[in-house]
């Protein structure tokens, strides 16, 4: 996982519940996710394979790109897995964060000009009220996806761990 601004990209989620080991001196807790302290940077690469159907349905899968790439991940905590899905979470909301400035720049042009020559306080406000944007397009899309997403993992793990279906 490569990241630019390790401050906006810290592996912290607020309102999680802290899963770290209090105390250990090589975890770190911050607001709400706990991360490991590797010694040095690990890093992976995970595949998105996206598929868009006639109906505009889409499905997706990760994988990763590399056997190395899982070893990798294997050395955080957890064998990465919060550390992974906190990635995708992030690149999401990146995702989500560009398409409403390409549609708000369509209603403004100016908007990236207004946002860079603003004051700081202005500028503080136009990024919180972008924020809030894409936390209420998201909301409801997290809330419909959830359920299907809960099914899709109980039965990957089930089939995984080849129980007996009863």
């Amino acid at each position: 996982m490569s990241h630019g601004n390790a401050d906006s990209d810290s592996l912290r989620v607020d309102g999680l519940p802290d899963r770290g080991n209090a105390g250990d001196p090589d975890h770190s807790v911050g607001q709400g996710i706990a991360t490991s302290s590797p010694k040095e940077v690990v890093r992976f690469n995970l595949r998105l394979s996206v598929e868009v159907d006639p109906q505009g349905q889409v499905t997706s899968f990760h994988d990763f790109e590399d056997p190395k790439d899982w070893v990798a991940a294997l050395s955080l905590p957890g064998g990465g897995v919060r550390h992974i899905a906190h990635a995708l979470l992030t690149e999401a909301v990146r995702r989500e964060a560009f398409t409403i400035l390409l549609l708000g720049l369509t209603k403004n042009p100016e908007y990236i000009r207004e946002w860079d020559e603003a004051e700081a306080e202005t500028k503080s406000a136009l990024e919180k009220e972008m924020a809030h944007y894409v936390t209420a397009s998201m909301g409801p899309i997290v809330a419909k996806l959830a359920p299907g997403a809960v099914t899709h993992v109980l039965q990957m793990v089930q089939s995984q761990m080849r129980l007996p279906k009863g």
